[in-house]
């Protein structure tokens, strides 16, 4: 028989249960902060600080431009350093930005100002990206724009934990670290007991409390400071550690961009186009250069308003597509060892051309136009405009012909010309004077006292001027443009005694446009007697020196001495 199988196995041995370590995570990389940037940090919290307190406290007068230009000098110290090549574009941006800033003290045009300080901003920052040499694209192309948007919207949050790493990180003593938290801790302690115990001390001791009232007194401005100091200075150091360290360069190094469509395609395309321009140009030759003849068509002889907006608007059209289509052209057109092929660059041109001479076209409309009807803001700043795209559309024909051809530091160095030669010249009161003038010497017919009276402070002597004019109606609303500017300019007081004072409203020394007299108590029979007006105190402190505005100094004695006539002024 056979016999069974002994299916007993050999004892197992007991083993102890594998254990799996995690892998260690890999500590993230530290940009090693030296010094310089440990310093620098605490410099650019302080002009932050400064920034609220003399620019944005002052309103944007004499402290923004001191500031701009203590933060342009900061900001070069920081950056230019050991092992930075100089570098000639970048270092005008940044010094064309910090000029930009003086014209605040000096004139207060809202329009002016409001693109003074967008183009202030990104001169800063064309500045900080290419004197650096961090930029990954190149300061003369069209794509350099990706750096400064980056830079706007993307470093301040890709590298912010780079920067701390760099100022705070393991490199440092943690027993020190706990210690300066610990400091801190103590003292927003202390906060919540001071403002119990400090009020009590004030009560019992006088001195005490005279003491704190006067440091109180800016107390406010410098809390706000302090705290938009520390709201804005991780973004704007993270910007600039970003920089100085290179960070966007080592982060990424962006592909070569080649031209894939075949040059048959983009001439073939650039061909009709050119072939319906100059139709277009043939059928149209007696409009567009009618206005070089100082002569407009008859269809639009006596509506020469309508003549120059038609002119400006269909050249902004077609400059904007032609721009579109060149820059299309450049990008993806494909080049024999860089260089555009020869009917690529001709048909580019043409389009060029074709687009500077509907810009001339629209720019001697636009002086027809001024010459019969004086000048505005809008019209000078369209004026501007067409001039610089007309160097814009030059720079980028040049392009096509030469490879190498910086055409976007064209382009940004005559917007900065343009714009400073326009911030520093005034054109409120260069636009006063001149329809006052035109005026007064029969070039123009009649002058537009409103669009005077939408100017800055510049145009109010020429508002005083016309209130002599032998016109009635022009010098009445002068009058009531100065009044109104008088009582937006100066808190007026009054000691008639009434609740609701009628000589401290404007309506009450207005010239009634169809009795040509004073309101006075026709529309307030509720006064009586004259005014008597105890001060007239300035809404801006123009003896502080963050408020400080040439325009706002000159004009306010202007508008006083025409007060006087309307009433008597006692100082107090």
């Amino acid at each position: 028989m056979n016999q069974p199988m002994n299916l007993e196995t050999a004892p197992q041995t007991a083993t102890e249960p594998i254990v799996y370590e995690p892998a260690p995570v890999p500590e993230k990389p530290v940009v090693g902060a030296d010094p310089k940037d440990k310093i620098f940090v605490l410099l650019f919290f302080a002009v932050a600080a400064l920034f609220c307190d003399f620019a944005l406290f002052g309103g944007l007068n004499l402290g923004f431009a001191i500031v701009t230009v203590l933060f342009f000098l900061l900001m070069s110290v920081y950056l230019l350093g050991k092992g930075t090549r100089f570098r000639l574009y970048p270092f005008v941006c940044g010094l064309m930005a910090a000029a930009g800033a003086i014209p605040f003290a000096l004139h207060n045009d809202p329009l002016i100002r409001t693109v003074s300080f967008v183009s202030i901003a990104l001169l800063f920052t064309v500045y900080g990206t290419q004197i650096t040499d961090s930029a990954n694209y190149s300061g003369g192309s069209f794509r350099c724009g990706i750096d400064v948007a980056k830079s706007w919207f993307f470093y301040p949050f890709r590298y912010l934990a780079a920067a701390c790493r760099g100022l705070f990180g393991s490199r440092g003593d943690p027993g020190k670290r706990r210690v300066l938290i610990k400091t801190f801790a103590g003292v927003a302690l202390s906060v919540p007991v001071l403002l119990v115990v400090v009020p009590l001390m004030m009560r019992s001791n006088k001195y005490f409390e005279t003491l704190i009232n006067s440091i109180s007194v800016n107390v406010g401005v410098v809390l706000v400071s302090i705290l938009f100091a520390l709201l804005v200075t991780p973004f704007l150091f993270t910007v600039m550690f970003a920089w100085r360290k290179k960070l966007p360069k080592a982060d990424v190094t962006p592909a070569p961009i080649r031209g894939g469509f075949d040059p048959i395609i983009v001439q073939a395309f650039l061909g009709v186009m050119s072939l319906v321009y100059m139709v277009y140009l043939l059928t149209q030759t007696a409009y567009f250069f009618s206005a070089f003849a100082g002569l407009a068509p008859s269809d639009y002889a006596n509506e020469l308003s309508d003549y120059a907006r038609r002119g400006f608007f269909e050249m902004c059209a077609i400059a904007a597509i032609n721009l579109v289509l060149l820059f299309i052209t450049m990008l993806v057109v494909r080049k024999n060892e860089g260089r555009f092929p020869l009917l690529t660059k001709l048909l580019g041109g043409f389009l060029s051309v074709f687009t500077l001479l509907l810009i001339a076209t629209a720019l001697s409309k636009m002086i027809l136009y001024i010459d019969g009807f004086g000048l505005t803001r809008l019209r000078v700043l369209t004026s501007v405009f067409m001039v610089f795209l007309a160097l814009v559309f030059l720079a980028v024909t040049l392009r096509l012909f030469a490879r190498k051809f910086p055409y976007m530091k064209v382009a940004v160095l005559s917007f900065c010309l343009l714009g400073l030669a326009l911030s520093f010249c005034d054109i409120d009161t260069t636009i006063a004077r001149y329809n006052v003038e035109a005026y007064q010497t029969k070039r123009l017919e009649t002058v537009d006292v409103e669009t005077l009276a939408e100017l800055s402070d510049g145009a109010v002597p020429y508002l005083v001027e016309l209130t002599k004019d032998a016109d009635p109606e022009v010098a009445r609303q002068a009058h009531n443009e100065l009044v109104i500017r008088i009582f937006e300019r100066f808190d007026v007081e009054c000691d008639c005694g009434t609740y609701f004072c009628a000589h401290t409203d404007s309506d009450y020394y207005l010239i009634d446009e169809v009795t040509g007299e004073v309101t006075g108590d026709e529309f307030w029979p509720y006064t009586e007697g004259e005014p008597h007006i105890v001060s007239m105190t300035p809404y801006k402190d123009v003896t502080n020196f963050r408020e400080y505005n040439y325009d706002v100094v000159k004009a306010l004695p202007i508008l006083e001495q025409y007060a006087a006539n309307l009433f008597t002024i006692h100082s107090n």
